[in-house]
């Protein structure tokens, strides 16, 4: 269930806690160590498609737009900001691009 998933990215920090929070956290995990040794940064585009990309992996599940919400909190805005639909849509529609 989604509503039991969590995760967070904090620099080459991967957190997850819920039902298959081994999963997110092995996933996480993979996937920044791919990044550093390929010398990618993840900036807040990069973080938001890594996250969205663990919570597919982890429920096996392709989302719409409407089915997730994502909010970023960033180093030079530690407001939380909540992606509209529309930002949302344009994440998946780059990940659904690298399948």
């Amino acid at each position: 269930n989604i509503n039991h998933f969590l995760s967070q990215l904090t620099y080459f920090k991967a957190v997850s806690a819920g039902v298959k929070e081994q999963e997110a956290i092995n996933h996480l995990e993979k996937a920044l160590k791919k990044k550093r040794e390929n010398n990618i940064r993840l900036d807040e585009k990069e973080t938001v498609l890594l996250a969205i990309d663990t919570l597919q992996s982890v429920i096996s599940q392709d989302f719409k737009a409407s089915d997730i919400e994502v909010a970023v909190v960033t180093a030079s805005n530690r407001y939380v900001k909540k992606l509209t639909a529309d930002e949302i849509e344009t994440y998946l529609n780059i990940l659904s691009q690298k399948d």
